[in-house]
């Protein structure tokens, strides 16, 4: 059962190879087509990222079945041509083509069924009840059948969505307009960064989308310069909203400026109340500290803010969020401890998720937390907690005697790099994986990771700068997690110092030379 004769021999005698019609139950499928209904119907059911599935060349490897499914269900399901499907889901002819393994006509009537009757009160379905469900449906015994073998197969085969390796990047020279480069950041579809029209003016914000032909953009305007007050950060891109700090002449303050407007502006988010220092943002989210030690949350799209006190702090609270949750440490020196709030909570409010020692520079993503935590030098640790819960637990993943600090995160995956005993290499570890335990990169000669060019990760692809022996300056590398057989890529090979790579949606942007350059996939 399951072999392709014995499919063969049902489709024959039950199946039709096109809706015709005269036949009236084809018919009536023809007329009930919905395809953004069914979209939008399956997106709610199954809990799908649509906004991310549509917008990202690149989405996490856990979303890659969700939309082998969705590119399906409207193809076959829907009678609809490959261009229509891509209309809707936002995906290219050739990108669908990687996204549609099967093309059964008994498929096409079983998803087209399944998706015009199906239950609007049902919130969770798994595969088997579906296509028992489906069987149900039709009283010929052959098809119900039919629809018994081909069903789950359809299932498996969307769920085997491309796997192919990264077919490789090329560098590109994007600041051809301006000189001086101090940082870079992107988000997947534009690369920022901070740099100088010429060498007597003040530092100022550039932008591009480097798959098109526009020249890049400055937007900041001519006054102070630009300082992230973070040397990990001096300007930050996510979601289409550009984020920096910059001295207006009296005060620092942080400036926003939105990609996806129409006739997008420099808006002013923090004032002149305080001089502000480090910020992040993610989700459309900014989170910043000033001298005041207030942790501030604004969400750019609803001109609403948050404030959390941190009452005793010695350090920077150094804030990063996710778009849901934010997160900092405080304290008096040497204690620091970790906070975090979740700011969808109807009543947002801080939880400590420490108690006591030294614990630092945490991020968030998803609503889990990592940082590190010892005490400085060979005795700091990888720690992690997820905030999603009621009571987060204080996960520690390594235990060694060498430094391990500064990790970054994504969908759950740990990056950071740390000591061999010969020199630095990378590390992850999954905290979603079924048995999670430590990954280490690269195995060379190469020191790699080190800062201010940390490894960083997002949509499981990992960047970083290394030195390699007997070479002078950094080349920049990468590590895809997605890719069937992955291995350690190195993107540039050239006389210049490659640093402070940033990732996100496939694309890579660094500096070089005091220049800016970004590669994608």
């Amino acid at each position: 059962m399951g072999t392709k004769g014995f499919l063969d021999k049902i489709r024959s005698c039950c199946l039709p190879d096109e809706l015709h019609r005269e036949n009236p139950i084809h018919r009536a499928l023809g007329r009930s087509a919905d395809p953004q209904g069914s979209l939008d119907k399956a997106v709610s059911i199954f809990k799908y990222d649509l906004e991310v599935i549509r917008n990202f060349k690149r989405i996490p490897k856990g979303m890659k079945e969700n939309r082998a499914f969705l590119v399906c269900l409207v193809w076959q399901g829907c009678l609809l041509t490959k261009d229509e499907t891509g209309q809707l889901i936002s995906m290219t002819y050739s990108a669908q083509d990687m996204q549609l393994p099967c093309s059964d006509p008994g498929i096409l009537l079983t998803r087209r069924a399944f998706f015009t009757n199906l239950p609007t009160s049902i919130n969770h379905l798994h595969p088997f009840p579906i296509f028992l469900w489906q069987v149900n449906m039709f009283k010929n015994k052959y098809l119900s059948l039919a629809l018994f073998v081909v069903t789950p197969l359809f299932l498996f085969a969307c769920s085997d969505s491309n796997k192919a390796d990264s077919t490789g990047m090329t560098p590109v020279l994007l600041s051809s307009t301006s000189i001086q480069s101090t940082d870079s950041s992107t988000d997947g579809t534009s690369v920022v960064w901070s740099a100088k029209l010429s060498a007597g003016s003040q530092t100022r914000i550039f932008f591009q989308k480097p798959e098109g032909t526009a020249a890049p953009q400055v937007i900041s305007p001519d006054v102070g310069w630009i300082d992230g007050g973070d040397s990990l950060w001096h300007v930050v891109v996510h979601d289409n909203l550009v984020v920096w700090r910059a001295w207006d002449g009296a005060s620092y303050r942080i400036y926003a400026y939105d990609l996806s407007d129409a006739s997008p502006e420099v808006v002013d988010i923090s004032g002149a109340i305080e001089s502000v220092d480090v910020f992040h943002t993610r989700g459309r989210i900014v989170v910043w500290v000033g001298n005041n030690n207030i942790v501030h949350c604004y969400n750019f799209d609803t001109d609403e803010q948050v404030d959390f006190p941190v009452t005793i702090s010695d350090s920077d609270p150094f804030p990063k969020t996710d778009g849901r949750f934010v997160t900092w440490m405080a304290g008096l020196w040497p204690t620091f401890d970790i906070y975090v709030c979740d700011l969808d909570a109807d009543s947002p409010t801080p939880i400590k998720l420490t108690n006591g020692g030294w614990n630092a520079h945490p991020v968030v993503h998803n609503g889990i937390v990592a940082w590190y935590g010892g005490g400085g030098g060979s005795s700091d640790e990888i720690y992690y907690a997820d905030a999603n819960g009621a009571s987060p637990a204080v996960v520690r993943v390594t235990n060694n005697s060498v430094a391990d600090d500064y990790p970054q995160i994504s969908d759950g995956i740990i990056v950071w790099a740390a000591s061999d005993g010969t020199d630095n290499e990378i590390y992850y570890y999954d905290t979603q994986a079924a048995s999670p335990h430590i990954v280490k990169v690269t195995d060379n000669t190469t020191n790699d990771g080190l800062w201010p060019s940390i490894p960083r990760i997002e949509n499981d692809l990992i960047v970083w700068s290394g030195v390699l022996s007997g070479v002078t300056g950094s080349e920049i590398f990468y590590y895809d997690l997605q890719a069937e057989n992955p291995k350690v890529v190195r993107l540039t090979d050239n006389a210049l110092d490659d640093q402070k790579p940033r990732v996100s949606g496939g694309m890579i942007s660094w500096i070089a030379g005091g220049e800016t350059y970004a590669a994608w996939q």
